[in-house]
């Protein structure tokens, strides 16, 4: 097949599966996904290619809740990203990897992640730097915050979310400036200026219908229906609630669709209506042990445990090739300073070997005459 031809196939099948996707299509998206993968491969742009096929992959994965897949797949774009030298998508991946870990229970593991993320970010060159980078390392670390309580977390998770507001404001990044937004009420209310964080959601909303973004309008009804629930208005609260959870089906993000019910439980159980709370808590039950079980969380720790061996193997390979490379090169150097030694050497001797013919042509030339004389005389006699 013609390369050209090929790569053209891979554009059509590329449109197939983003369409797919926002149909919300998943299994579909994943098998266009793999025959653009096939395609590709006969392309010579694949390399190019090929990181946001992954990521695009595991994205999928990790909306169907299948974080040990997402996990795998995500330790692949990490090294493709280091291989093409890419530090956006190499922050973005390690971002990426952290998120999973937290949705999985394990902050410990997400925020050495997002640690990672954080020291690319900080060598980066501004104009590399996108909202969305800053946005996502700050969630990291206010989500840590939340699980840990340790104010180093907060402060730190306050100062990207500025960041991320100030580069969003300077590039017009509407979606990137109602995250940011979020982040800071989200931060104001743990502060306790509920108030404030109500303020906050009033204003990314006013933004985020402009849009009309599933995804982000979720969260900025959950956030309002938090704010509602500490502030005892549990009418408003609970519709607040009730349209983050319409719009998390919407998207069937099953995390999100925890959340909500999660709210739920809240708002019902502090408003005494306990049938309701109890409903709502038995559907988080049922919803948790369908996302979370040990099977999973084991699947998950030996596929991170198999990449970190396999980084350690190639370390050891590589440590023991510079021990090769640096043993013929000093053996390399040993025989070069022998032979110049030898070659030193060899020359001094034929020097002085010249030096001695030359003294005694000299001292032959310089012998008394008189000597000759009485020697000769001597001999008459």
């Amino acid at each position: 097949m013609n390369t050209k031809n090929s790569f053209c196939e891979y554009l059509e099948l590329k449109e197939k599966y983003q369409k797919a996707l926002s149909e919300n299509e998943f299994e579909r998206a994943l098998e266009t996904i793999k025959e653009a993968e096939n395609v590709l491969q006969k392309s010579p742009c694949y390399q190019q290619e090929e990181l946001e096929l992954r990521k695009t992959e595991g994205k999928i994965y990790e909306y169907q809740s299948d974080y040990s897949k997402a996990i795998s797949i995500f330790l692949k774009v990490l090294d493709l990203s280091k291989e093409q030298q890419n530090k956006y998508e190499e922050a973005s991946t390690y971002l990426d990897l952290s998120n999973l870990f937290n949705r999985n229970k394990e902050s410990g593991k997400g925020i050495q992640y997002a640690s990672m993320a954080m020291k690319v970010i900080e060598n980066m060159i501004l104009s590399d730097v996108q909202p969305v980078l800053l946005n996502n390392l700050s969630s990291r670390y206010f989500f840590h915050f939340q699980d840990s309580k340790l104010a180093p977390y907060w402060d730190t998770a306050e100062m990207w979310t500025n960041k991320a507001l100030q580069l969003s404001i300077q590039m017009k990044d509407s979606p990137q400036q109602i995250r940011a937004y979020n982040k800071l009420g989200a931060i104001s209310d743990s502060r306790g200026n509920t108030r404030d964080g109500l303020k906050y959601a009033d204003l990314t909303l006013n933004i985020a219908r402009a849009f009309g973004q599933p995804g982000q309008l979720i969260s900025i009804y959950g956030d309002k229906g938090y704010y509602l629930l500490k502030l005892k208005e549990y009418q408003s609260a609970r519709l607040n609630a009730d349209t983050s959870l319409q719009y998390a089906l919407q998207v069937n993000y099953l995390p999100l669709i925890i959340n909500a019910y999660s709210l739920i439980y809240e708002i019902e159980k502090s408003a005494g209506r306990y049938q309701q709370a109890l409903m709502a808590s038995d559907t988080v039950k049922l919803l948790n042990d369908s996302l979370f079980n040990q099977e999973k969380t084991e699947t998950i720790h030996q596929l991170e445990k198999r990449y970190n061996q396999a980084k350690n193997e190639q370390k050891i390979q590589a440590l023991s090739n510079q021990k090769k490379v640096l043993t013929l090169s000093l053996v390399a150097l040993l025989a070069l300073i022998t032979m110049v030694i030898l070659i030193i050497r060899q020359r001094n001797l034929k020097r002085r070997e010249k030096e001695l013919i030359t003294e005694q042509r000299l001292n032959r030339a310089r012998i008394n005459p008189h000597f000759f004389f009485n020697a000769l005389g001597s001999r008459k006699l």
